[in-house]
């Protein structure tokens, strides 16, 4: 029951981890320039949202039909969503400074 629970829950948090990682490194990347500690942020932030996706593919497969099963679905349709928000935070990065304003 437990890995159900890290499923739902991980990738949120990570998303969350995410937005608050970036918002916090920003202005130390405009002083140093060295963008990659937000890219580092992103893919850490990403891995972690989808372990929460392999989790909950993990107890998918092996749950019966009933809660179990839904809190499985569950977990793996909020894993995709939030590993693309995370991208989706992440283009601006890509495509813009991080010193633009």
């Amino acid at each position: 029951m437990l890995i159900l629970w890290a499923g739902i829950l991980v990738p949120p948090i990570a998303f969350l981890l995410n937005l608050q990682i970036n918002y916090s490194l920003v202005p130390w990347v405009c002083v140093t320039g060295q963008v990659f500690a937000l890219y580092l942020a992103t893919v850490a932030t990403v891995t972690l949202a989808g372990s929460g996706g392999v989790a909950s593919w993990k107890a998918w497969r092996q749950m019966p039909d009933g809660r179990s099963h839904f809190m499985a679905v569950w977990g793996l349709m909020g894993s995709a969503i939030f590993v693309l928000a995370i991208i989706a935070q992440a283009i601006p990065i890509f495509m813009l400074g991080p010193c633009q304003k």
